[in-house]
């Protein structure tokens, strides 16, 4: 009999796809991938969100559990905590759909303060993020 072994999905794409779902197609270009695009500046560029940056918490054999980070930037600081909250309270509460599984008291808010983007404001969550692994059975 040949094993079996569990792939994990990448959370950080699936939490990215999750953040979408949060925007009207509009303003879909403000979310990013692992980073700002290059040369990006709040004051000319507007509100980025980024998700990145996945660490694992758990590796079980059925599932894992991953923190991811999401990040919100912009020119003002109460735009910026304001909707660094809201996502946080919409991703948290499951307001996307199905599929994240994400545990409330693993994740935290880390609140919002000045940016290392010239003059601009941060906010920052850490998701704790749980997923299914998928089974596979190598053929023969």
């Amino acid at each position: 009999m040949l094993p079996e072994f569990g792939l994990t999905p990448d959370p950080v794409a699936i939490v990215h796809k999750h953040v979408l779902k949060l925007f009207p197609e509009d303003d879909q270009d403000m979310v990013h991938l692992h980073f700002l695009p290059d040369g990006y500046n709040c004051h000319t560029d507007g509100v980025g969100v980024v998700v990145s940056s996945d660490v694992a918490q758990v590796d079980g054999a059925a599932h894992s559990r991953d923190l991811v980070k999401v990040s919100v930037y912009g020119p003002d600081h109460d735009q910026v905590r304001r909707l660094g909250r809201n996502l946080y309270t919409a991703l948290t509460q499951g307001m996307t759909g199905v599929g994240l599984g994400i545990s409330r008291p693993a994740s935290k808010f880390f609140g919002s303060g000045p940016s290392y983007q010239p003059t601009g404001f941060v906010s920052t969550m850490s998701l704790s993020v749980g997923i299914a692994k998928l089974f596979f059975q190598p053929s023969t």
